[in-house]
């Protein structure tokens, strides 16, 4: 009996794309991709090609791309449009999220839970709560249907404003909620409980993830150990970590993170610090969110000696690896709270050490910082000279605040 030959179809032709990025790397990924006979060349190819160069931060292949297939009439779903959305948020490119929302409108394409997700989670680090309720709004006008990622962002706003009994309501939801019981949105809600400080609530939802799954993965643990970091359950996230060694076994820089973020929430100094020669011991080389942690706890104790030895570490590790994306960085937030305790002890000749770091590291040095970093100066009670033109060169503008302690300090 003759057997019917295997006929391979576009989907085939997709995950080839991904399986041949991943194992050979984009260039061979794009020299597969051409060799696609045209008729399988589709929206859904495209789409894997898109994915490969949005998780790598390629901007302008991912940008050509997308106007290939608009060009072509492959036809651009809201999956490409997503693609766009979410690699503009990675790379702080606000006013081309607001270009592609204004395109997906103009070509009538219709925005799903995902895009409305991106856009909430936008106004969430901005503490845009009445955005976010506007965004939540649009949703439902739309017949947008929320799932437990929604409701997790929401939930997050409102503990952000204070607003406790909405974002009990909304983490409710999580748990109702369409593709809910999955371990991401367990861990959405282990977070959310450990930020409300629901230490009971965190033994719960640990047991329902138990429940639902056959297996722990490593980032279950991981997100577990810090939420009891937070509660302040130290002891039982040294058990958890204990029980992921057994299990997962040590050798990920993860895996220390995630216990030095418990000892540095509670501010446990001494614990945090042999944390980390086990790890140098071990040998697992300290990352920028080892010293995020790090630095998060030292500001918060007032250790400015500390901070200083902990910044010039951050700086030597940034000149080692240089910076191929966004999330090979430190925290924007690390490195203004070090301006900020530095500022507060009129300590200039660091504070402007860091002022530079925000550069070095790829960040926009905002008006924001531009008032910290002054107030070194007044706190000091040294002149800066040229200060409104470093302000103007950055493309930031003088307040109030910067023109009155300048006007004090006879600075320019």
């Amino acid at each position: 009996m003759k057997t019917k030959p295997f006929e391979i179809n576009d989907l085939d032709y997709a995950f080839r794309v991904e399986l041949v990025s991943r194992a050979h790397g984009i260039r061979q990924a794009e020299n597969y991709f051409a060799t696609i006979p045209k008729e399988f060349q589709t929206q859904m190819t495209y789409n894997n090609l898109l994915s490969v160069y949005v998780n790598c931060l390629m901007e302008t292949k991912a940008e050509n791309l997308v106007e290939k297939a608009e060009k072509l009439g492959v036809g651009v779903s809201a999956f490409m449009y997503n693609q766009l959305l979410l690699l503009y948020r990675r790379k702080g490119k606000t006013k081309k999220i607001v270009r592609v929302v204004r395109t997906m409108d103009e070509a009538q394409v219709e925005a799903d839970a995902f895009t409305y997700n991106i856009l909430l989670s936008l106004k969430l680090k901005k503490g845009d709560m009445k955005g976010m309720d506007m965004i939540a709004k649009k949703m439902k006008d739309d017949e947008v249907k929320p799932d437990a990622t929604t409701y997790a962002t929401l939930a997050k706003g409102y503990l952000a404003a204070g607003l406790t009994e909405k974002a009990e309501a909304a983490m409710a939801q999580v748990e109702n909620a369409d593709f809910s019981r999955n371990r991401v949105d367990y861990r959405a809600l282990l977070q959310l409980n450990a930020q409300m400080g629901k230490a009971d609530e965190l033994e719960r939802i640990w047991g329902k993830l138990l429940s639902s799954t056959p297996t722990v993965f490593l980032n279950d643990y991981l997100y577990m150990i810090e939420a009891l970091g937070r509660v302040g359950k130290v002891e039982r996230a040294e058990a958890m970590f204990k029980e992921m060694w057994k299990s997962k076994g040590i050798g990920r820089i993860r895996q220390y993170n995630a216990l030095l973020s418990a000892y540095a929430d509670q501010g446990m100094v001494v614990r945090a610090e042999e944390l980390l020669k086990q790890m140098i011991e071990e040998p697992v080389s300290p990352n920028f969110m080892t010293y995020d942690h790090l630095i998060k706890m030292y500001v918060r104790l007032d250790l400015e000696h500390k901070v200083t030895e902990t910044m010039e570490k951050i700086r030597k590790s940034m000149r080692s690896n240089g910076r191929n994306s966004v999330r090979d960085r430190p925290h924007y937030v690390t490195i203004q709270s070090a301006i900020d305790i530095f500022s507060k002890k009129g300590d200039v000749p660091n504070a402007e050490r860091a002022f530079k770091d925000l550069k070095t590291a790829g960040y926009v040095r905002t008006s924001t910082a531009y008032c910290t970093l002054l107030d070194a100066y007044a706190k000091a009670g040294t002149a800066p000279y040229g200060f409104l033109d470093r302000m103007h060169a950055d493309g930031a503008f003088p307040n109030e605040h910067v023109r009155t302690v300048l006007d004090k300090l006879h600075g320019t």
